[in-house]
């Protein structure tokens, strides 16, 4: 999953909830997608954790379903051995 599509899939899950990002945390989000690191300074209860948190759900659940894929295909050679 590149960047862009961890950002569509975060902007999605936030209308999904019913909620408008605010700005701040799509720059967070395109920002942690893009290697950068930084600190979010945002009053209490406007949404920082979400700022940091879905990107970096979006970025391990992409890297999961790759790791799987890779064991599927390993296993799909003949060997029925797990992979750890």
């Amino acid at each position: 999953m590149s960047s862009a599509d961890a950002l569509v899939h975060c902007r999605a899950w936030f209308s999904s909830q019913g909620w408008k990002a605010f700005p701040f945390q799509i720059q967070a989000w395109s920002s942690y997608l893009n290697g950068s690191s930084g600190i979010v300074n945002a009053p209490t209860g406007s949404g920082k954790t979400y700022s940091l948190l879905l990107p970096a759900i979006a970025e391990e659940s992409s890297v999961q379903k790759q790791t799987l894929r890779l064991v599927k295909a390993y296993n799909s050679f003949g060997s029925h051995q797990y992979v750890r």
